[in-house]
């Protein structure tokens, strides 16, 4: 009956994989007896389970590192994914979803063979960016400000994709349907197909 995944998180790593299972488990690592207090806490809110990094109060967290660990049945698909962490890094396989955000200060976001039906987003700081969607994407938005980002998708529609320092290497195995890219100093690549027949219009202060 979970239809929605929200996970608040602060210094570690998430993890969000697929089993055979046809339940959702999930579990942390990390805690030590001191840090009790610093328990993950977890709810279900209608069809949206929730969990953070530890219940509401006051925190001594003394640079405490917690990695999350998710579990999801491979046959289920999720309407919407949202993750939110301070330095935590994201790091998700065969993600199945309608749509995804994953936002970050400085942790990095790693997500390999993505099933994502409407859109994706993913805002960060200084972590980097790393995407790729096995199936078509319809809409992308990504927002950094020197992290690195680098997406390989099948077929991409719609993107949007903003970086300040950062370099951006977006990899489509059809021609990009409508995009945009912005970028300071960083370095922009496109792989696209032979045939791929297109207009761009490119502009950079310092990149390449």
């Amino acid at each position: 009956s979970i239809k929605r995944l929200d996970i608040g998180w602060i210094n570690g790593e998430v993890e969000i994989i697929y089993h055979p299972e046809d339940t959702i488990v999930f579990s942390e690592d990390g805690l030590t007896e001191n840090d009790d207090h610093l328990a993950m806490h977890h709810w279900v809110d209608g069809d949206t389970l929730r969990i953070r990094f530890a219940e509401s109060g006051e925190w001594k967290l003394r640079n405490v590192e917690k990695s999350l660990t998710i579990h999801l049945p491979e046959e289920h698909w999720l309407d919407e994914i949202e993750v939110d962490t301070a330095s935590a890094d994201v790091v998700a396989h065969g993600l199945k979803a309608k749509k995804a955000d994953v936002d970050t200060v400085s942790g990095n976001i790693d997500v390999v063979d993505a099933e994502i039906d409407d859109s994706f987003s993913a805002d960060t700081t200084s972590g980097a960016i790393s995407l790729m969607f096995a199936e078509s994407l319809k809409e992308l938005e990504l927002d950094t400000v020197s992290g690195e980002i680098c997406v390989t998708a099948t077929e991409l529609y719609e993107f949007d994709i903003d970086s300040t320092g950062g370099g951006v290497k977006v990899s489509a195995e059809t021609a990009l349907i409508s995009g945009e890219i912005n970028t300071v100093s960083g370095s922009v690549e496109l792989i696209l197909p032979e045939t791929a027949e297109f207009t761009a219009e490119m502009n950079t202060v310092s990149g390449q």
